[in-house]
């Protein structure tokens, strides 16, 4: 039987599946295609964690709604029927930006320009009218057949006109794409979007993202902490635009959307110009611009930033005023020359700067013509050294004999069969490690590639089995990020078979070990808190929900997952643990936490209370914030309920 939503909504089939399903479907009132999104609410949520997920997508189709725009998905309808929470809209035919970039990797500047014009006509339009989508990524950018672009997803958009679901620490958004003040659950505003579509902007142009890690943790610390590398080809005036909007504080990103959008295709119209390294003669002394740079200017109105003496100024850093949150300028030269004579040239306010030393040879027994700040010789004469262009003329001559010749030969012979007997073993040991390392990574997704199979049979316990033993063979970067995550799902899975048969310990079980895997994990997290408060252990659910709420990822699970291929990082060793910051920040506000405890039991209550404030600043994005907060809140309202 054909099912059938309101009477008129004809399911065709489901298109994907996470924390909602979308369906593909026809109104057959009309006979229009459309796309049916579904809230997905696990059967154990209950309470007010289901009254937060209904109500948060009822704010989704209440975004889009009064967003009437060519670049934003049309919503049609929202409704409810037998408990079934949906929102209707209209169907995109194409491909998302995610597809389009697996396909391509890199876009040229005119097609990634084109696309961040639309994203940001469309955000200037929502942001006008209050709303901030928050989780702007490759992902939720649809491009039809014919270019035109469209923003979805607005299931996290913030609407400024009512109040806010998000508590004050607690964290949404796509790590990859977050900007820090999303990272650290910061108050945010519509700067936050421009941070992300800076983010997606850099990479469509170099096929990489600007932040990476091989984890959660250590992106978000890259996100915090780091500046992004250059981007090699791409015009200055385009890349000053995008680390404008990659400012790390709000305040140094353009102002509005519309803002962004002027800047670039101000940037496009300019001179193409790259700010190439100094490109140096052969003879040291400081040789014009050539090739490809030569005839190049840069973009008004900037001055010419060639010195006239040849070479190029450098380019002001990331970070300070310029290429992060200010339009920069060229960097005035160094002097001395950067190849390290203080030649007079080279020197501010010379009479002959930009002449080259081959047109300043004196002539001997003439008086000494030198610029000023640079001394005569004894009598006003020019010394007979200086006459002579060849600058070893007056060091002394070292002669050595045949044998000391032959015995000198024989030393470099030596020196040099050691360099490559050395060279020899360092290859081989190297080619060595390169082989453990591959047959490490082969057998890690041999491993994974079983484990995938008995995923997608519903065989969780042999999949946990398999991935484990993948986890076991120091696999790669990639390939331990994919077991972690594929280890994840496969406990959730368990834990929610256990859950719809009632085992409600297996089922505690089963989260708890997903969280070992992934402490940080907030659908693990809520999924215990669910079963525990099944169980009857209220304090310990509600526990679990706080915790929950310093998590940074693990919002969906999917039903099926795909094999995997060696990465190219197979041969590089493992990296240190990217969770090592994260972990000295939650010991040292866990410790914080502690000695203002001991204080408030002595009696001292404003040290206790600052010794909390301290926690709460070191254990932001953590667990501690909100424990350090609970105390500083309860201290407020009356005894602590943690004390003795």
């Amino acid at each position: 039987m054909v099912e059938t939503l309101r009477g008129k909504y004809r399911i065709i089939r489901e298109i994907a599946r996470s924390n909602d399903i979308v369906y593909e479907a026809e109104d057959v009132t009309c006979g229009r295609r459309v796309a049916i999104k579904e809230l997905n609410i696990a059967p154990g949520m209950t309470g007010q964690l289901r009254s937060e997920r209904v109500e948060r997508f009822r704010r989704e189709a209440e975004a889009t709604r009064r967003l009437r725009h060519r670049n934003i998905v049309s919503i049609y309808e929202y409704g409810e029927e037998n408990g079934r929470h949906f929102i209707v809209m209209e169907y995109l035919e194409g491909q998302n930006l995610r597809d389009h970039l697996q396909t391509q990797r890199v876009l040229s500047l005119q097609e990634a320009l084109n696309i961040a014009y639309q994203v940001l006509d469309a955000l200037a339009f929502a942001h006008e009218r209050g709303v901030v989508h928050r989780d702007i990524k490759p992902d939720n950018i649809h491009i039809l057949p014919g270019g035109q672009v469209k923003l979805t997803d607005f299931g996290i958009a913030r609407l400024t006109d009512q109040p806010a679901l998000t508590n004050d620490g607690q964290i949404f958004g796509t790590p990859s794409y977050m900007s820090p003040e999303q990272v650290i659950g910061r108050e945010i505003d519509h700067r936050s979007d421009l941070f992300s579509v800076g983010v997606v902007l850099y990479e469509m142009l170099t096929g990489r993202r600007p932040f990476t890690g091989d984890s959660v943790i250590s992106i978000t610390y890259a996100i915090m902490h780091f500046d992004p590398p250059p981007m090699s080809g791409i015009p200055a005036a385009v890349e000053q635009v995008i680390r404008r909007a990659l400012c790390k504080d709000p305040s140094g990103r353009p102002e509005t959307a519309e803002e962004m959008r002027n800047a670039l295709q101000r940037a496009e119209r300019a001179p193409v110009t790259y700010l190439p390294a100094a490109n140096v003669s052969g003879s040291g002394y400081g040789g014009g611009v050539s090739g490809p740079w030569a005839s190049i200017s840069p973009p008004a109105p900037y001055p010419n930033p060639y010195p006239a003496g040849g070479g190029a100024y450098p380019v002001a850093p990331y970070g300070s005023p310029g290429m992060g949150c200010a339009p920069s300028l060229p960097v005035a030269p160094p002097y001395p020359h950067p190849l390290g004579q203080p030649w007079p040239w080279n020197t501010p306010g010379a009479a002959s700067a930009g002449v080259p030393p081959t047109a300043m040879a004196p002539v001997a027994g003439a008086p000494l013509q030198t610029p000023a700040g640079v001394p005569a010789s004894s009598g006003g004469q020019v010394p007979a050294w200086a006459t002579s262009r060849d600058p070893w003329a007056s060091w002394p001559v070292i002669r050595i004999t045949p044998a000391q010749r032959t015995t000198l030969i024989a030393i470099g012979l030596a020196i040099l069969l050691g360099i490559g007997l050395a060279g020899i073993v360092i290859g081989f040991l190297r080619a060595y490690q390169i082989h453990l390392q591959q047959s490490s990574v082969q057998q890690a997704v041999s491993l994974i590639n079983q484990g995938v199979q008995e995923y997608n049979a519903r065989r969780y316990v042999e999949a946990v089995r398999l991935f484990e033993q993948a986890l076991a063979q120091n696999p790669s970067a990639r390939e331990r990020q994919t077991i972690r995550f594929n280890l994840v799902s496969a406990y959730v899975q368990l834990a929610r078979v256990a859950e719809s048969e009632g085992r409600w310990q297996d089922a505690e079980a089963a989260y708890r070990a997903a969280l070992e895997v992934d402490a940080y994990n907030r659908l693990a997290r809520e999924g215990l808190a669910a079963v525990l408060e099944r169980m009857g252990r209220g304090d310990e659910a509600r526990s679990e929900r706080e915790l929950a709420r310093s998590g940074l990822g693990g919002t969906g699970t999917p039903a099926e997952l795909d094999t995997v291929a060696a990465s190219a990082d197979g041969m590089e060793s493992v990296p240190a643990d990217p969770d090592a910051f994260l972990t000295e920040r939650m010991q040292r506000a866990q410790q914080l936490i502690a000695e203002g405890d001991a204080l408030y039991r002595r009696g001292d209550v404003e040290q206790a209370r600052a010794k909390w404030r301290d926690a709460v600043r070191e254990g932001a994005g953590t667990a501690m914030r909100d424990e350090a907060n609970n105390r500083l809140a309860q201290t407020e309202s009356g005894p602590p309920q943690w004390s003795d």
